[in-house]
């Protein structure tokens, strides 16, 4: 993002200086407040207010796993609560077990019991991707009542919301049990059904589902489900140094503060798909502490949590959240260098995900009441992330990354505009020339509460008149 504060009065918008590239398959941007659902089909539902969607999402899923919906008081929230057909989902594959009569008089019978939303070798291995989606569906193959249905599943997430002012991605709880509704049972029809994500652990994970009958527990049935992720080659970032000195801003505004040649740092990643497509991009969360001193009224902070790194533009597309609001789709058993575009269009510069950090200060003009001394603190997590079809965003690896700036007023009569008149120092973090350390290791996605641009607005309210 920019981190950019407008060095006029304090009503004025925060407007980054710099260009962003927007991804070009989506043309239609949802109204504010709009919620966006991917359902695990291949083509994708957009509920937009006042609008029908092109597609209609599968129906609700039955009894599932408590979902968390719309984050309140969101700019542009996303919810992905999966709801899967038996066999609808791409890359399918079912895995049953078949009922019966059960063990004898007296005795409760054998539920049919069906895993879906990955793949198959074919000879029983079942391959599934982390950040897939995955449903488990229950139905008794007699005319007996379930009363509950017990599942224990390693490893999954039981639902992602995400949007520029919060996200979350919880656990799904384990065990969990569901209460069976025996006036609702047909025979042959789903009793039940338990939806969730894989988390982003990979290698071998065990279900285990328990029915329970008027008779009591029947047989339980398990699955083990091989969970893999694409491999991360490289992760790292480019950057020019931080600077002090006078810049042009938004609207043209000449100012003065800490700023970096356009683009200040970019970031590139080598990866190589399996079994499963997905979709790539790039993520950031910051945090921030803000100093400033006046000549004649109290020093004013401001100090974040760390939040979503967000640029003030284009809050209703999906894609808001991401580094330059862009994603790159790989295919199955493909491997790519990020950023990059397929024929016919040109490959495009090995800077695009870019990200170019700015902060000026204002108030020079005021004789009466002056900046005399300012201090940046900022601490940067990029993270490359990764979405199957129909699936929840997992993080592959993070990059860490600072930024500190001072800067004191040397003489009261000297120029306030002149850079040469403040003395102080400036680093970015790791120096010049070198990269972040990366860290390849599959996260969830961090949770946030808040955005950039809502301290920096709180910042830039503080400052006297």
């Amino acid at each position: 993002m920019v981190i950019f504060v407008n060095a006029s009065a304090r009503s004025a918008a925060f407007t980054p200086a710099m260009r962003l590239h927007h991804k070009a398959s989506i043309s239609t941007a949802p109204q504010a407040g709009a919620t966006v659902t991917h359902p695990s089909s291949p083509s994708r539902s957009k509920t937009i207010a006042g609008r029908s969607p092109n597609t209609t999402a599968p129906p609700a899923p039955v009894a599932t796993a408590p979902v968390v919906g719309a984050l309140s008081g969101g700019i542009r929230p996303m919810s992905l609560a999966p709801s899967l057909a038996l066999g609808s989902e791409p890359n399918s594959a079912l895995m049953t077990q078949s009922g019966g009569s059960g063990g004898g008089s007296g005795q409760p019978p054998v539920p049919s019991v069906a895993l879906s939303g990955g793949s198959s070798d074919g000879h029983g291995h079942y391959y599934a991707s982390v950040g897939g989606a995955a449903a488990i569906n229950i139905w008794t193959p007699i005319d007996e009542k379930i009363r509950s249905v017990t599942y224990t599943v390693q490893g999954a997430v039981q639902t992602q919301a995400w949007g520029l002012s919060a996200g979350q991605s919880p656990r799904l709880p384990s065990p969990l049990t569901h209460p069976a509704n025996p006036a609702t049972q047909q025979l042959n029809s789903t009793v039940d059904q338990l939806t969730f994500f894989w988390d982003e652990t990979t290698g071998n994970h065990h279900i285990d589902v328990q029915v329970y009958y008027a008779q009591g527990a029947a047989a339980s049935v398990a699955f083990d489900v091989s969970v893999e992720k694409p491999d991360v080659s490289s992760l790292s970032m480019t950057y020019n140094p931080l600077k002090f000195g006078k810049f042009t801003g938004g609207n043209n505004q000449q100012l003065i503060g800490f700023s970096q040649t356009d683009p200040g740092v970019y970031f590139n990643a080598s990866i190589t798909t399996h079994r499963f497509e997905g979709e790539f991009a790039f993520i950031q969360t910051i945090s921030m502490d803000l100093m400033q001193k006046y000549s004649s009224t109290p020093t004013i902070t401001e100090t974040s949590p760390t939040v979503l790194d967000w640029n003030g533009l284009n809050q209703n597309d999906p894609l808001a959240i991401m580094i330059q609001d862009r994603s790159f789709n790989l295919f199955a058993n493909e491997t790519q260098n990020l950023p990059f575009t397929r024929p016919p269009y040109a490959s495009p510069s090995v800077s695009l995900i870019n990200d170019t950090p700015m902060l000026a200060f204002s108030g020079y003009s005021n004789n009466l009441n002056y900046p005399t001394m300012f201090r940046e603190d900022v601490t940067f997590t990029t993270r490359l992330v990764f979405r199957p079809e129909g699936g929840i965003w997992i993080s592959l690896g993070y990059m860490i990354w600072t930024l500190h700036g001072e800067r004191t007023y040397l003489n009261n009569g000297l120029d306030r505009t002149d850079p040469a008149n403040w003395a102080g120092s400036e680093t970015l973090t790791p120096g010049t020339g070198g990269a972040g350390t990366a860290q390849i290791v599959p996260e969830l996605l961090p949770a946030w509460t808040g955005n950039s641009q809502t301290y920096l607005q709180a910042w830039n309210n503080k400052k006297p008149l």
